[in-house]
């Protein structure tokens, strides 16, 4: 068998065309996915309860024109909860009986909320979320009612001698003006240090000032999931197409004459190399598209996808080697495992420690960390470049040991049972 027919061979044009449809598929279907939900948050719905007559519903209406979602109202409380747990809305917002007025009087109240942790991820984020925001600012607005109040007391008891003297001048010498001067004098000091004590209170309260680090809107879902999808799809993509590759390229090459190891092994890493960079490309597309990338990091996630899929490739003949048809045993849970190691949804240090322990040694845990630093400009304490470089040369290394030892010159070729006939 030439070295030209190896490399060439057509199980090759399959793999690749196996690892790019599975890069639109996957980016498509989750990033894709992810996007449409991200762009449209006015779809999550809100229920509101109103228990409070009008002095509620001036609360529902105003919570409705500063909160960009759908909404439902309703008074029947057991109905919210129920809409809540057939998975039909996001938060339900209870305002109970009394609840301004009580507020308004400095008693201790409770806005209610409800949400389903037992529901989707991204409808339980936004009910915690939305309800912490809005306990903070009731919680502020009442604070700020409260010093109010104080201020205008303490005004008033040190103006207390001015407002006697103004009450004497209003009356004059018809006592039957007292009562009306007192009012009116009082009501006058009190509307001016009313004005007084709000302006001080707006400029020393203390207000919400959240600040995202990075430049990109990480609370989109779509760019959270992105280094974790492109370089766990590349994987897997590199997964699937080595079951061919090995099977058919490699080992008909050595099935022919054991002396073309070496020619296999090389029309192995060139076949590897081709779909690496069509693969890359491929999800550096994808992302764009879906993500609206621009050209420069359009061109770092090519890059870095090409390379994790290289990486891959290294890694999983590494396992075939050494494992032979039972390779699959390994190679589909370090799927699992990278993509709970990869650092989106569990950060490093809260990670089991077997988990810990074995990432560093995995190509998607590193690109995950590139493709982060690319999109939103992070940064880490070790180099994933220098990772999947050493990930790459101890893989091969093992090959080179292995491929002499396995299949030894003066060997007749014998037949071996691939992977696919193993399953």
């Amino acid at each position: 068998m030439t070295y030209k027919k190896i490399i060439l061979n057509k199980l090759v044009l399959v793999a690749l065309i196996i690892s790019v449809v599975y890069q639109i598929a996957m980016i498509g279907i989750y990033i894709g996915g992810y996007k449409y939900t991200a762009d449209r948050p006015e779809k999550n719905k809100i229920i509101y309860v109103n228990q409070d007559g009008d002095k509620g519903q001036e609360m529902v209406n105003s919570l409705k024109e500063s909160l960009n979602f759908a909404s439902k109202e309703t008074s029947d409380l057991s109905e919210a909860k129920l809409l809540l747990r057939e998975h039909k809305a996001a938060l339900v917002i209870n305002i109970p009986e009394n609840y301004t007025e009580e507020l308004t009087q400095g008693k201790a109240v409770k806005l209610n909320y409800f949400y389903n942790s037992a529901g989707d991820t991204i409808s339980k984020q936004t009910g915690t979320t939305v309800a912490d925001r809005l306990t903070n600012k009731v919680n502020l607005a009442a604070s700020s009612q409260k010093m109010q109040a104080v201020l205008v007391k303490s005004m008033m008891e040190l103006a207390k001698p001015q407002i006697e003297t103004d009450i004497k001048k209003a009356v004059g010498t018809d006592p039957s003006k007292l009562e009306t001067a007192q009012k009116e004098v009082t009501q006058t000091y009190q509307n001016r240090f009313s004005q007084m004590a709000k302006k001080a209170v707006n400029l020393n309260s203390v207000s919400e000032n959240s600040k995202d680090i990075n430049p990109k809107p990480t609370s989109k879902m779509n760019l959270i999931m992105t280094p974790m999808i492109a370089p766990v799809a590349s994987y897997i993509a590199a997964m699937i197409s080595s079951i061919i590759l090995y099977s058919f390229v490699l080992k008909k090459a050595i099935r022919s004459n054991v002396s073309q190891k070496w020619h296999g092994l090389l029309a192995l890493e060139v076949d590897y190399l081709a779909i690496s960079v069509a693969t890359g490309l491929t999800g550096a597309l994808m992302l764009t598209w879906i993500d609206n990338f621009n050209y420069e990091t359009t061109l770092k996630l090519f890059g870095i996808l090409s390379l994790n899929t290289f990486v891959s490739f290294q890694l999983i003949l590494a396992i075939y080697m050494v494992m032979g048809a039972a390779a699959f045993l390994v190679s589909l849970p370090l799927t699992l495992a990278q993509v709970v190691t990869s650092g989106t949804m569990i950060p490093e240090y809260l990670m089991a420690p077997a988990l810990k322990a074995i990432r560093p040694y995995l190509p998607v845990s590193s690109s995950w960390q590139l493709v982060q630093n690319t999109i939103f400009d992070t940064t880490s304490d070790k180099d994933p470049l220098v990772q999947l470089a050493l990930i790459a040369s101890a893989a091969l290394l093992i090959v080179l040991i292995i491929l002499p030892i396995r299949y030894r010159k003066n060997d007749h070729p014998r037949p071996d049972v691939d992977i696919l006939s193993f399953l």
